[in-house]
C-alpha cells in the first residue's frame, strides 16, 4: 500500500462517528475500510454518513454497518487500470476509485483531480441571506449593531457567509433586510466588487419566509436560503446536487444535535406512582439549521408582502405532497452565533480569540 493513503485507512470496528471525523481530518472526502491484511472491505463517504443520520442509526455503531461494501475499483495487474478508473469516474459520477490487487489488497487510490482539472466556476444560482431580524438573543450587541454585522474576529458574520459561498463559485447575493437596514446597506457600499449584491427591504417584519415573496423577479433557478446568524462548514455544491437529483421543491439542511435535559425526568403511571426516574437524560435528534435550497416555483405560495414563516411554508408543501428533502450534516459543521455559547465556539473555530468557550 502506498504510504500517502495509509492515513485514510480505518478498521471496520471503529464507530461511525470516528469514521466521520477521519473523513474530515483526511481531507479527501473518503476513508477506506480495510482488514488486518490490508484487504479492502468497503469505503465510507459523507453520503453514507447522511444515510446513517436519516435512518437514526446510532453513531457509536461500527462503520461496517453503513459503509459501501461494493465500491467501484480497478486492479493494479491491468495495464490500462488508470484509463478504467477515469472512465468509471465519468460513468458513475464518483470522485474516488481504489486500486487493488486481484486478491483484494489495497494498493492506491485514484482521485478525480488525478485526471481532471476543475475550472473556476461562477454558478448562476443565487443566495438569499435572511438578515432582517432583530437578533434579540444577542442583546445587548444587537441594540447597537444589526445581527448580520456582529463580528467574528475582525469581520462580520455576513461577510464570512458570503466568502464561504464565493469560494465555491456562488457570488450573487440577495439580502433581505428590515432592522437597521440602512446600516447593513452602507457596509456594502464599497469593497465588494467580486460579489453581486441586491437588497430587498421589508417595510414591516414578514417572518422567516415572507420576504421571499418580494424576490420573484430575481429567482429563476434553484437558490440557497440561509439565516444570517449561522455558518455551515460544508460543500454547498453537494447540497445543491442532492437537492436537484432528488427533484425536491425544498431541501432542509439539518444537523444531529445532542440535547441534555438539565433535570431528573420522571415517568409516572396513570395512578400517580413513580415508574422511573432518569437524571439529566440526553436525546439525539435532527434539527433545522436554517439553511435551505429551494425551487423558484415555491414562491407561488407567497403573496409578496404578508408575514409567513418557513414552518408554515414547509407544511404547505407537505399538505400538497410536494417533495421536501433533508440533507444531514455533522453537529460540528453547524455554527449558530444566535446563542452566546455558540457564538464563543464560532469565534474559537474561525478566529481563535477565545481559549475557553464554556460558560
Amino acid at each position: 500500500m502506498k504510504e500517502n493513503i495509509r492515513h485514510l485507512c480505518i478498521s471496520p470496528e471503529i464507530s461511525i462517528e470516528k469514521a466521520a471525523r477521519k473523513i474530515a481530518e483526511g481531507g479527501e472526502k473518503i476513508v477506506l475500510v480495510v482488514d488486518d491484511s490490508e484487504r479492502l472491505l468497503g469505503v465510507f463517504v459523507d453520503g453514507d454518513l447522511r444515510r446513517a443520520l436519516i435512518q437514526h442509526i446510532p453513531l457509536d455503531r461500527p462503520v461496517s454497518e453503513v459503509m459501501s461494501r461494493s465500491p467501484k475499483v480497478c486492479y493494479i495487474e491491468d495495464i490500462d487500470h488508470p484509463i478504467r478508473a477515469k472512465e468509471m469516474m465519468l460513468e458513475y459520477r464518483i470522485e474516488h476509485v481504489p486500486v487493488l490487487t486481484r486478491d483484494g489488497r489495497l494498493v492506491d487510490l485514484f482521485h478525480w483531480r488525478d485526471f481532471f482539472t476543475r475550472p473556476k466556476i461562477d454558478y448562476q444560482h443565487k443566495v438569499v441571506i435572511m438578515a432582517g431580524g432583530k437578533g434579540t438573543r444577542l442583546d445587548p450587541f444587537t441594540k447597537i449593531l444589526p445581527k448580520p454585522l456582529i463580528p467574528i474576529g475582525d469581520r462580520p458574520i455576513i461577510e464570512l457567509i458570503m466568502e464561504r459561498f464565493s469560494s465555491l463559485g456562488f457570488r450573487h447575493f440577495i439580502l433581505s433586510l428590515n432592522y437597521k437596514a440602512e446600516m447593513v446597506k452602507m457596509y456594502f457600499l464599497d469593497g465588494f466588487s467580486d460579489y453581486k449584491i441586491e437588497f430587498v427591504v421589508e417595510d414591516r417584519p414578514l417572518g422567516t419566509a415572507g420576504s421571499l415573496g418580494l424576490m420573484r423577479q430575481f429567482l429563476r433557478d434553484s437558490f440557497f436560503i440561509t439565516n444570517c446568524d449561522i455558518l455551515i462548514d460544508e460543500d454547498y455544491t453537494r447540497i445543491l446536487d442532492y437537492h436537484r437529483k432528488n427533484q425536491n421543491i425544498l431541501t432542509i439542511v439539518v444537523s444531529q444535535k445532542k440535547m441534555i435535559v438539565p433535570y431528573g425526568v420522571m415517568e409516572v403511571s396513570e395512578d400517580g406512582r413513580l415508574l422511573e426516574i432518569r437524571e439529566k437524560p440526553s436525546y439525539k435528534m435532527l434539527v433545522n439549521t436554517g439553511f435551505y435550497v429551494m425551487e423558484p416555483e415555491a414562491l407561488s405560495f407567497l403573496s409578496g408582502n404578508e408575514e409567513y414563516s418557513m414552518v408554515d411554508l414547509i407544511e404547505e408543501f407537505r399538505s400538497r405532497d410536494l417533495p421536501v428533502g433533508v440533507f444531514p450534516i455533522e453537529e460540528d459543521k453547524w455554527f449558530d452565533i444566535g446563542q452566546w455559547n455558540e457564538y464563543r465556539r464560532t469565534i474559537k473555530h474561525f478566529a481563535g480569540l477565545f481559549e475557553d468557550v464554556s460558560e
